[in-house]
């Protein structure tokens, strides 16, 4: 709700690519993934799409973090929570405007 210009295709594709950046983890502790979540670097640009872009990764690394601070998880478990999430905004996807899945969560 805070940023009008953020749509579900956006949310979507920066959940996958933050997925992706540790499937490939040897280590399923996650004591071990919450601290290469936190030191893994966001890249700070001037366009304003990156700038969007660049708070939704904080935003998820953020929450990533204050979730895996309540107890060590699998790197599948983590996966998995994403997997969800992206199942629930391609399931909002026939909502007009391209914010189903935000507008929903945040109501």
């Amino acid at each position: 709700m805070e940023n009008p210009n953020i749509t579900d295709e956006m949310l979507l594709k920066e959940i996958m690519s933050f997925g992706s950046r540790y499937r490939d983890e040897q280590n399923d502790a996650g004591n071990d993934m919450w601290k290469k979540i936190k030191i893994d670097n966001v890249t700070n640009k001037n366009s304003r799409q990156t700038k969007i872009k660049d708070g939704l990764t904080i935003t998820l690394k953020q929450a990533a973090i204050q979730g895996l601070k309540e107890g060590p998880i699998t790197r599948e478990e983590f996966l998995s929570c994403l997997g969800y999430v992206a199942h629930c905004i391609d399931n909002r996807s026939w909502i007009p405007e391209g914010r189903g899945y935000l507008d929903w969560i945040t109501n």
